[in-house]
């Protein structure tokens, strides 16, 4: 009685592994980027950072107003997540500096969701808008994005855009 269980339960796992933990829909597709604004607001980069694949890849072009700033960027998951870990220090900083929690708005836009034929990857066209500390920081982006399903979970493997990045400064 053991063993044929045993092999159901294994051949389920395996079911599993190999198809069902893989599938994506529309759906899921749609929850991702749910929970990815609720990490936003909760400001949780580590949140965030579960959200990449292992061989995340992302590559952007900004245009900015902050001198110095990179004009393009490419990156991996480890520097992806250093960048998510650093902007929400940047902002508690501009809090503390501002008297309190700096105020954030964030939303996005899905202008497309294509799903693969094999149900395995998501093409996904979005948009990205967040503002901190009211007009402060002004942060518009626009990005075609691969997300994936691996064991139940979707990640994002790849982010291809571009964005603009403002910030009131003194002569603004």
């Amino acid at each position: 009685m053991k063993k044929p269980l045993l092999v159901v339960l294994a051949l389920g796992a395996a079911w599993w592994y190999f198809v069902g933990g893989r599938k994506l829909d529309e759906t899921k597709v749609r929850d991702f980027y749910q929970a990815q604004e609720v990490a936003t607001f909760k400001r949780e980069p580590e949140t965030l950072c579960g959200l990449l694949a292992k061989d995340f890849h992302g590559k952007y072009t900004y245009s900015t107003n902050i001198p110095g700033h990179p004009r393009e960027d490419e990156q991996n998951k480890a520097e992806g997540c250093e960048g998510y870990r650093q902007m929400y220090a940047n902002f508690a900083e501009l809090g503390d500096k501002m008297g309190g929690m700096l105020t954030m708005e964030y939303n996005y836009t899905l202008y497309s969701i294509k799903i693969a034929p094999d149900h395995k990857s998501a093409t996904v066209d979005v948009g990205y808008l967040m503002n901190a500390g009211g007009a402060l920081i002004n942060i518009r982006a626009r990005a075609t994005e691969t997300l994936i399903r691996r064991n139940g979970k979707v990640l994002l493997q790849r982010s291809e855009g571009s964005s603009s990045i403002k910030v009131l400064s003194n002569s603004d």
